[in-house]
């Protein structure tokens, strides 16, 4: 058993590292330079994905930029050809689609986890009723030792109680420390739930955003081209 600040600093640890969890950000990686091809393959100039994301929300997950603009003028500011800038929007594509996937992974993990936390609450609740109530005898209950597998055991009501706190700790408290962190432990949870919904719903709006970009440049691309056809056969053209 630990000493009581041993076991607090142990609990406050593990709470710190429930409440920031790594998150791989989309902010880390639009820095670099994404290139684009021509219709024949051939390479192209590199685009600075940071010219195409303004902002970020709380967690560093940026804003993409829409095209509201004139797009001649858009493309004349960044100074490179639209296959390029179409390289640099469906990269920001890929990237938030694996945000969103890693995301929704984490939060099925809580949304998993929450009611374990919820029931052992309950339990050490039960306990502190049955150590008020003066009752000697021990607690019957069962224990979960694999995916629906569960043994039979025995709780002594002595006021304390012993909590994972994960990489295979385990650490004693007495019930109002379990109490308290259990409590903790179940609203960083639920705060990481509705803080990856909200994410969620940022990413969606950027991916669409990504989409409508790159269908309207593409649209832009055929219009220049066919731009180009005429005016190559209107220069071309016999005079009379």
């Amino acid at each position: 058993r630990l000493p009581t600040p041993a076991r607090r600093a142990a609990a406050a640890a593990g709470a710190a590292e429930a409440r920031e969890p790594h998150r791989g950000r989309v902010a880390e990686s639009v820095g670099h330079r994404a290139r684009g091809g021509s219709a024949e393959g051939g390479p192209m100039a590199d685009v600075d994905t940071t010219d195409l994301v303004s902002g970020a929300n709380e967690r560093g997950i940026p804003f993409v930029v829409f095209l509201e603009e004139d797009l001649d003028a858009f493309v004349q500011r960044m100074g490179r050809p639209v296959e390029s800038i179409l390289g640099g929007f469906r990269e920001l594509h890929t990237k938030y689609q694996f945000m969103d996937a890693n995301i929704r992974s984490r939060r099925k993990a809580d949304k998993a986890k929450l009611p374990d936390q919820e029931r052992n609450l309950e339990l050490v609740r039960h306990l502190m009723t049955r150590q008020l109530e003066g009752g000697e005898e021990p607690v019957p209950t069962m224990y979960k030792v694999a995916d629906n597998v569960f043994a039979r055991a025995e709780l002594d009501v002595d006021g304390r109680v012993g909590l994972w706190l994960g990489a295979n700790v385990m650490v004693e408290y007495t019930y109002e420390e379990a109490q308290d962190i259990l409590v903790e432990s179940i609203e960083t949870t639920k705060q990481r739930i509705a803080t990856a919904t909200q994410d969620l719903v940022h990413i969606k709006a950027q991916t669409v955003t990504c989409e409508v970009n790159t269908n309207r440049l593409i649209n832009f691309a055929v219009r220049q081209k066919d731009r180009a056809v005429a005016e190559q056969k209107a220069g071309g053209a016999p005079s009379s």
